[in-house]
Parts: C-alpha cells; sequence; structure tokens
C-alpha cells in the first residue's frame, strides 16, 4: 500500500463529509457536546470543497506542465534505469556465470 498525501487530503475530506452528512440527517445520533445553544451542528461541506479544489486545480496544472510527451520520456527513462541496474541477485548471478 503506497500512501501518500492525496491519500491524507481524501481521508480527511471524507472524514468531514461523512461528519457532515450525520449531523444533517442524524443530528440526535451526536453527543450533547456537538451543537451550539440553538442545537445547530456545524457542518464542514464547505471545508471539504475548499480543500479539493486547491489540490485538483495543483494536479491539472501539474499535468499541463508535464505533458504527456514529457511524462512518457520520464516513464522510459526509469524503465531503462531498471533494467540496467538490476536486482543484487542478478548481479550476482551474472558474476557466477562469467
Amino acid at each position: 500500500m503506497n500512501l501518500n498525501m492525496l491519500s491524507l487530503i481524501s481521508m480527511g475530506v471524507m472524514a468531514a463529509w461523512v461528519f457532515s452528512v450525520v449531523a444533517v440527517l442524524a443530528s440526535g445520533t451526536l453527543p450533547d457536546g456537538f451543537p451550539d445553544a440553538e442545537g445547530h451542528v456545524g457542518v464542514y461541506f464547505e471545508a471539504a470543497a475548499f480543500i479539493v479544489t486547491p489540490v485538483l486545480l495543483g494536479q491539472v496544472m501539474e499535468a499541463r506542465r508535464v505533458g504527456p510527451d514529457m511524462m512518457l520520456a520520464l516513464i522510459v527513462e526509469m524503465v531503462s534505469n531498471a533494467q540496467h541496474s538490476g536486482a543484487p541477485i542478478q548481479k550476482f548471478a551474472n558474476r557466477v556465470s562469467g
């Protein structure tokens, strides 16, 4: 499992969204400390949208900056480096076989 910053952001946004849905649909199930003096529970739909929008915008801008040709060149270079470096056991097998 390879977690990164997008995983962290998505978990936070999902937690905010689920809490907000529960606050809207079943606010009576929340502990007494959540509602304010008027009985309203704060929701975080806007906060989730505000977090996701710049992150997605940044991803789009990065994809446009890199471009498909540049990305393909990076992938080809990574594969080439991986093929030439070889695993440690492969290096040992090459030495043994002469």
